[in-house]
């Protein structure tokens, strides 16, 4: 009767040969599995600095604000009450009065000082194309605010002027022009710190 002879060299190679493909799909398993917790990792990481770049924006963007405001609001509560005050000599032709113009002088230093302090926060607005673009024109509008009220004393003179021309009309020579009226308004003033005032919301709404 024959035996069965069992080829143990044989049998120890296929064991082998199993175990060498198990430690393989083992390997692969292993490597795919890092290769995912990696990919968490890197992507967790990234996550973490878009938030971290989000907040630090929006810190930004809310100190940002308050410094504007902070620099925009003693101009913002005196030119109510100078544009107030100012509103009541629509049309006169006379030369305002010195307490008139010392409103109109006191409105332009005030805004000067606070277009100066606007521009130092220049550097501030940097971090972002669009709040650089605030600013530019916020410093514009404030500068627009000042020339009004400079062009505004500038007219009073030439109402000076007419005011002493035509006193002293009969003195003069018959082909001397006297100036012409030029009533006072308070509308370019008005409107160029309704600019200011448009900008200074949009800042507001800074989040």
């Amino acid at each position: 009767m024959d035996m069965c002879v069992i080829d143990w060299p044989a049998v120890a190679a296929w064991v082998q040969a199993f175990g060498s493909i198990g430690a393989i799909l083992v390997a692969v398993w292993i490597g795919n599995r890092q290769h995912k917790q990696n990919v968490e990792l890197v992507e967790d990481e990234r996550r973490r600095i878009r938030e971290e770049q989000g907040q630090k924006a929006k810190d930004e963007r809310a100190a940002l604000k308050d410094s504007v405001m902070i620099s925009l609001r003693p101009l913002h509560a005196e030119a109510v009450k100078q544009m107030e005050a100012l509103s009541r000599l629509s049309g006169q032709t006379a030369p305002l009065s010195t307490d008139d113009l010392e409103i109109i002088s006191v409105m332009k230093r005030q805004t000067d000082a606070t277009q100066s302090q606007i521009e130092d926060l220049r550097d501030a607005f940097v971090s972002h194309p669009i709040n650089l673009l605030v600013h530019t024109q916020l410093v514009r509008a404030l500068a627009a605010v000042s020339k009004c009220c400079e062009q505004e004393l500038s007219r009073n003179a030439c109402r000076e002027l007419r005011q002493a021309q035509i006193r002293q009309v009969r003195f003069n020579h018959p082909g001397n022009q006297v100036e012409p009226e030029n009533p006072f308004s308070t509308a370019a003033i008005e409107s160029a710190w309704q600019h200011v005032l448009s900008i200074e919301s949009t800042v507001a709404e800074y989040k």
